[in-house]
């Protein structure tokens, strides 16, 4: 039986601190297994959306087993988000000549409010915006079938626990490294938390 992907992470991370364990069900001598559950959730979730902000036109390729389109609906300017939605990428209308534009908060409500957009909102039109109640459309009025890239999340996991981390090992050490960050800033060594974190932007996340 092959070793669940996040054991693997658990027990890297805790060699990584100088915490070693012989299994990852085993606390350290620092470190309980949820404290390592937390850091590496923490590295996990920060690795994605660092990848989310800087590297937006290449997601598919560095995180290709997180990467997802849908066919979603959209009812009365609202798209509800599939239930494995983690961050958004793209949404794009299967109607040739629709322009999508994804704005701010602020500039959709400023679109929403006015009469006097340089570039009103139609059919072919579309303003969007993302929300706690999902993607937010102008006009209002738009409903349809759109097609939704993003990256999926799988929540937070624990070790042991029935979900496993689906991300390549290729991408094990990003993870471990943001983690091992967190850690060193917790223990309020901000000098060298800054260093491993400015190390794994150099090494890929493009600012």
């Amino acid at each position: 039986m092959s070793t669940p992907n996040w054991d693997i992470l658990h027990l890297r991370f805790a060699s990584s601190v100088r915490d070693a364990v012989s299994t990852a069900a085993t606390d350290g001598s620092e470190l309980v297994v949820a404290d390592r559950d937390g850091y590496l959730n923490y590295g996990y979730s920060k690795f994605i959306r660092m990848i989310a902000e800087n590297n937006p036109d290449q997601i598919d390729e560095i995180v290709t087993e997180l990467f997802k389109i849908a066919d979603v609906t959209a009812t009365a300017g609202v798209i509800t988000l599939p239930a494995d939605f983690g961050f958004y990428v793209d949404l794009a209308s299967p109607t040739a000549g629709t322009v999508i534009t994804n704005v701010k908060a602020d500039e959709f409500l400023n679109i929403k409010s006015t009469s006097t957009v340089q570039s009103p909102p139609d059919t072919d039109n579309i303003y969007i915006t993302q929300s706690t109640d999902g993607v937010l459309m102008l006009p209002i009025t738009t409903a349809g079938t759109f097609y939704l890239a993003y990256i999926i999340s799988q929540g937070t996991i624990t070790q042991g626990g029935g979900t496993d981390i689906i991300l390549s090992d290729i991408n094990f050490e990003p993870v471990i490294q943001l983690a091992r960050a967190q850690y060193y800033r917790d223990k309020q060594e901000f000098s060298i938390a800054d260093a491993i974190e400015n190390d794994q932007l150099l090494r890929g996340l493009k600012i």
